[in-house]
């Protein structure tokens, strides 16, 4: 549970991801990859832990597509949350990114935004293909 969940579904999409980047070749059909989920996970609130789990519900969106040997990833995710004292959370993230076959770098800054007296949540996700690395941060701020 925690933040771990979170990063673990954000893993999840790069690692599917680096599948495809693996997998297509430059003869391959323009979009490779075309998902949107839904998701609902409960996240510990790093900022206010005394503020409880944090209810998180959105979706993510991820498109993959190629152009001339040139991958394009375009990820949107838009997801809201309340703690469990009624605090209320607001996320959303819209991120292109291009990468050349064979190898693929991704770092992303996220924002949460309290709607009461708790600190901002900032999250960072870095990964790194080869060899299949990533990270995740998290800042607080008011």
């Amino acid at each position: 549970m925690g933040i771990g969940r979170s990063a673990r579904i954000a893993i999840a999409i790069v690692a599917s991801l680096s599948l495809f980047l693996t997998m297509a070749s430059s003869a391959s059909a323009e979009v490779l990859f075309n998902e949107r989920s839904d998701v609902a996970f409960a996240v510990e609130n790093a900022c206010a832990p005394a503020d409880g789990l944090i209810a998180v519900t959105g979706f993510v969106h991820v498109v993959l597509r190629e152009q001339d040997g040139v991958f394009y990833i375009h990820n949107n995710w838009q997801m809201s949350g309340v703690s469990a004292n009624g605090t209320r959370y607001e996320g959303q993230r819209s991120i292109e990114v291009a990468s050349a076959t064979g190898s693929f770098s991704y770092s992303s800054r996220t924002r949460w935004v309290s709607q009461g007296p708790s600190d901002n949540m900032y999250f960072t996700f870095t990964a790194q293909f080869p060899p299949g690395t990533f990270s995740m941060e998290t800042d607080c701020r008011g």
